[in-house]
C-alpha cells in the first residue's frame, strides 16, 4: 500500500486533535469542577446524577416542610402558653373571689377583670399564623369560635364553628347551646355576624360538635405529621356548654362573682382546673410534635449530606487525578508535536 504525504499529514493532524481534545476536556473539567457536561460524557453517571438531583430536591422540600411545621407548632405553643397564663390569672381571681370576707364591690372588680381576660382568651383562640387559623383544623379561613354578646357587650356564650352553609366558605355557621330547666339543651345556630338562623329544642348534637381536620406535613416518603391542635379538644373538650368548655367556666365564674348565679360549691372553679389540664395536654402534644419534626429534620439533613456526597463522587472532578492525566496527555501531545515536526520535514532529498 502506498502511503502519501497527504495521508501522513492527515493522520498526524487527527492524532494531535485527539490529544488536544483530551487536554481541553480536562481543562474544562478542572475549571468547572464537574466531569459530566453532557450525557455522552458518561451515560451511566448522568443517569445516577439525575436520580441524585431528584432525591436532593425532594429531601430539601421535606426539610422545608419540617421547618414550616416547626414554625406553626412554635406559634401554636406560644398562643397556648398565653391562654394558659391568662387562665391561671382568672383562676387566682376566682379563688380570691370565693371568699365571704371580701365585699361585693371587690367581687364586681374581679368580675370586670375576668370579663376583660375572657375577651383576651377568645381573641387568642381565634389567632392566625400566616393568615391561617391555628385552632380550626384544616378549615383555615374561618374562626373556630364566635363570642355571643348581650346588649351591654358582655360575652354570654361562645359558639363553635359548625361548618359552612351549603359548602360556601364565605358563609360559616356557629353553634352554642342553652341549658333549659329540664336539663335539655337547645341548639342555637348563628351566622358569622351572630344572627340566629335556627333554634333546635332538645338538640341531640349537644356534646358531639367538635373541630376536626388535619394540617399535614410530609417529612419523608413514609411519614406525615399532623401538626393541627384541635380547638375543641383544647378549649371545649366535650363540646360547647359541656364540661370542659373553658369559655363557659369563665363566664359562670364571672357571673357568680357578680351575684347573678349561685356558686356555693365552687364547681366552676373545679371545671376551670380541668380546663387548664386540657390546655396542658395540648401543650404537651405541641412539644412532642415539635421534637418529632426536629428529629425528622435532623435525619433529612444527614440524608442530604450523604446524597450530595454521592452526587459529588459521580459528577465532580477529581482534581488530583485530572491534573495527573493532564500532565500525562500534555507530555504525549508535546512528543507527538516533535515527532510530527520530524516526519513532516522529510523531503525527496532525504532519499537521494
Amino acid at each position: 500500500m502506498r502511503i502519501t504525504s497527504i495521508m501522513v499529514q492527515a493522520n498526524i493532524t487527527k492524532t494531535l486533535n485527539n490529544q488536544m481534545d483530551r487536554l481541553y476536556k480536562i481543562n474544562n473539567d478542572v475549571s468547572s469542577g464537574v466531569r459530566i457536561h453532557k450525557g455522552s460524557d458518561d451515560p451511566f453517571g448522568t443517569s445516577l446524577s439525575l436520580r441524585y438531583d431528584e432525591d436532593i430536591d425532594q429531601t430539601e422540600q421535606w426539610i422545608k416542610n419540617s421547618d414550616s411545621g416547626k414554625e406553626w407548632i412554635a406559634h401554636t405553643t406560644q398562643i397556648l402558653d398565653q391562654v394558659q397564663n391568662v387562665t391561671q390569672q382568672i383562676y387566682s381571681k376566682a379563688i380570691q373571689g370565693d371568699n365571704d370576707t371580701i365585699t361585693q364591690e371587690e367581687k364586681d372588680t374581679l368580675a370586670l377583670l375576668i370579663n376583660e381576660q375572657l375577651e383576651e382568651i377568645v381573641d387568642l383562640t381565634n389567632n392566625s399564623y400566616n393568615g391561617k387559623k391555628i385552632f380550626n383544623g384544616d378549615i383555615i379561613n374561618a374562626s373556630p369560635f364566635y363570642a355571643v354578646k348581650n346588649k351591654e357587650g358582655d360575652i354570654t356564650n361562645v359558639a363553635v364553628f359548625n361548618g359552612f352553609v351549603d359548602g360556601n366558605p364565605q358563609n360559616p355557621e356557629y353553634i352554642y347551646y342553652r341549658e333549659e330547666n329540664d336539663g335539655s339543651h337547645t341548639g342555637i345556630y348563628i351566622d358569622k355576624n351572630g344572627k340566629e338562623k335556627n333554634i333546635i329544642a332538645n338538640d341531640q348534637s349537644f356534646g358531639n360538635v367538635s373541630i376536626s381536620g388535619s394540617m399535614n406535613r410530609r417529612v419523608s416518603s413514609s411519614e406525615i405529621v399532623n401538626i393541627a391542635i384541635s380547638g375543641t379538644d383544647t378549649f371545649m373538650k366535650n363540646g360547647p356548654g359541656a364540661e370542659g368548655d373553658l369559655f363557659s367556666s369563665i363566664i359562670k365564674i364571672r357571673d357568680s362573682l357578680r351575684g347573678e348565679i349561685d356558686n356555693e360549691n365552687g364547681s366552676e372553679i373545679d371545671d376551670l382546673v380541668k380546663n387548664m389540664e386540657n390546655i396542658t395536654a395540648s401543650q404537651s402534644r405541641s412539644g412532642i410534635l415539635y421534637t418529632r419534626l426536629e428529629l425528622a429534620k435532623s435525619v433529612l439533613e444527614t440524608d442530604k449530606i450523604e446524597l450530595n456526597d454521592a452526587l459529588s463522587r459521580v459528577k465532580d472532578t477529581d482534581i488530583s487525578e485530572a491534573m495527573m492525566n493532564y500532565n500525562k496527555y500534555e507530555v504525549a501531545y508535546n512528543m507527538a508535536l516533535n515527532m510530527s515536526a520530524r516526519i513532516l520535514q522529510t523531503s525527496l532529498v532525504d532519499y537521494m
